[in-house]
């Protein structure tokens, strides 16, 4: 595995690059979050859809959050191999289903009303199937890239509300057992980009 640091660029917020810096770490992946740098210029040379995150790693240079989470989760030896693998794949995607619908939320003109709409309403039905599947989640101290792609989703969920996931024990103590992880220190202290 080449030693040269993966460069992310990404604001300094806990969104869409927060399980890519957590997986990084989890592997032993150096990875340099770059924060500062002029988005409109960024945007015309160097992005191939408009918007970051955005990696450059040795030669390779790529965009879009789950791609770029998935190749760090392979150097990072975070993949899983059989039954986990394909845990690990399912979780990616709905770690960024939740993300959707919450990013939905958060731009809602009517914040409080979307907000008690995605607490009551839509974050439960994502809970109750999350909950079943728990069983199924690693017992070692460390993830497979989904799991960690989970849990940050649900650890920023949690920062809004603390009770979100009480009715959901095995998947709150995953996610507090998880976030108590040493890979989380640092990417975990970022700045919330979500507020009711």
């Amino acid at each position: 595995m080449s030693r040269t640091a993966i460069k992310l660029y990404y604001f300094p917020i806990k969104a869409r690059s927060y399980a890519t810096q957590v997986v990084a770490r989890a592997g032993d992946v150096p990875l340099e979050h770059i924060t500062d740098f002029e988005f409109t210029e960024f945007q015309k040379t160097k992005l191939p859809f408009g918007q970051v995150p955005y990696m450059e790693h040795d030669d390779v240079k790529m965009a879009h959050s789950n791609a770029i989470l998935r190749y760090v989760g392979k150097l990072a030896g975070t993949e899983g191999v059989a039954n986990q693998h394909y845990l690990s794949e399912m979780l990616i995607e709905e770690a960024d289903d939740i993300l959707k619908v919450l990013l939905k939320t958060n731009s809602s003109t009517d914040k409080a009303s979307a907000y008690s709409d995605f607490f009551q309403v839509r974050l439960p039905k994502h809970l109750v199937n999350i909950e079943k599947l728990a069983p199924q989640f690693s017992t070692v101290s460390k993830r497979v890239t989904g799991e960690y792609a989970l849990v940050c989703i649900l650890d920023i969920i949690l920062n809004l509300d603390s009770t979100a996931l009480d009715m959901f024990p095995l998947t709150k103590e995953f996610i507090v057992k998880t976030c108590a992880l040493p890979e989380f220190d640092g990417p975990r202290d970022l700045q919330m980009y979500f507020s009711l």
